[in-house]
């Protein structure tokens, strides 16, 4: 059922807009759509989904897609900085759309199940309209919509905070920019499809900055304390390993940056929790989930100090050349508030894996 919802998500930003399209899962229908052009001026997306035969109505809200959504998306971080509440600008379009909803007479008479969904900031305005109004939501990679709850305590009830459900990937800029209601699991997608040669490129610059970093410094004494013929050689052998780690280092740092702008699209598209889903991805519910503020708020000079340090499994190197996953998955676990569920933590467990949804 939850690939159900995910593909709903996905829909919503595909009909009519003129791209290829996929099918619905079967049995299910658009009731309705909200699009832009509706006098929308803030370029939201509403799309009502209807299953007969489940009797069930599902409310998508469509994330970032244009420019009117990616200044909401900038309202959202300023306000997280600012430590200020921001409510989406559209907000109340969607809560009179379910508002509406939980007055038809499919969910007043009929029983239809109601929940309403939501994709990035879609999902943010979705868990904002079910607190509201008392429905269940199924967000996926939300940035989180809790700071703001807190903030109206009068609109946003906290008894209704359980009804939200956030399926979030490894955490990342967008997943952790804010603090999540209800409960949260993590999707393992995979960090990478395949052999990536950005990944060993960044690796092998990396071990090469390490060890002309290494050169450079056990050179130094030498420069220093020594005779006037090998403090020339040791001068020399300093400058050019300096020069060597230095080009190295922001060779590597393009690249990474390269690769991580990457690795988010990949952990972030709706059409990757798509596939992710279809192919049985393993879901851990999570006992924290960390936030951006709480990973800035670590030693840079402890995280620079730890990068002229060889053969670390979080950091790019020789040892993690052929293991991408394994070094990303070491460096979430090194971050604060990042926790599993007691029940999925047990590795020793031969039972390990049946503590995890598998879809």
């Amino acid at each position: 059922m939850l690939a159900e919802y995910a593909i709903l998500s996905r829909e919503t930003y595909l009909i009519n807009s003129g791209e290829v399209t996929y099918n619905l899962p079967e049995g299910w229908r658009v009731q309705r759509l909200k699009d832009p052009t509706d006098k929308g001026i803030w370029g939201n997306r509403y799309v009502v989904f209807i299953n007969d035969e489940k009797k069930k109505i599902v409310l998508s809200v469509r994330g970032t897609n244009n420019i009117f959504n990616v200044i909401t998306d900038v309202g959202l971080a300023l306000s997280r900085i600012n430590n200020e509440s921001f409510i989406p600008p559209g907000q109340s379009e969607l809560d009179n759309l379910a508002e509406e909803i939980l007055r038809s007479n499919l969910v007043k008479t009929q029983n239809y199940n109601f929940k309403i969904i939501g994709h990035s900031l879609g999902a943010v305005m979705a868990e904002l309209s079910a607190v509201k109004f008392g429905i269940e939501c199924i967000g996926f990679e939300s940035p989180g919509s809790l700071n703001i709850m807190q903030r109206h305590p009068n609109i946003y009830s906290r008894e209704n905070f359980e009804l939200i459900t956030s399926y979030l990937s490894a955490p990342n800029i967008i997943n952790t920019l804010n603090s999540h209601p209800g409960t949260i699991y993590r999707m393992y997608l995979p960090h990478t499809k395949g052999l990536n040669g950005w990944h060993i490129a960044e690796c092998l610059l990396n071990s090469m900055c390490t060890g002309a970093s290494c050169v450079s410094v056990n050179a130094m004494p030498i420069m220093l304390f020594s005779k006037q013929a090998t403090k020339e050689l040791a001068k020399q052998i300093v400058k050019k390993s300096f020069l060597v780690a230095s080009g190295t280092k922001l060779g590597s740092k393009f690249i990474n940056w390269r690769d991580e702008v990457a690795w988010l699209k990949t952990q972030h598209e709706i059409d990757n929790i798509v596939d992710g889903l279809n192919n049985k991805v393993i879901i851990s519910k999570m006992a924290s989930w960390p936030t951006i503020w709480e990973e800035l708020k670590g030693s840079k000079l402890v995280a620079l100090a730890r990068d002229f340090f060889p053969l670390q499994k979080d950091r790019p190197g020789i040892r993690n050349v052929f293991d991408e996953n394994g070094m990303r998955e070491a460096r979430i676990k090194r971050i604060k508030g990042y926790k599993e569920a007691e029940e999925v933590t047990r590795n020793n467990n031969k039972n390990f894996f049946k503590y995890r949804l598998i879809y």
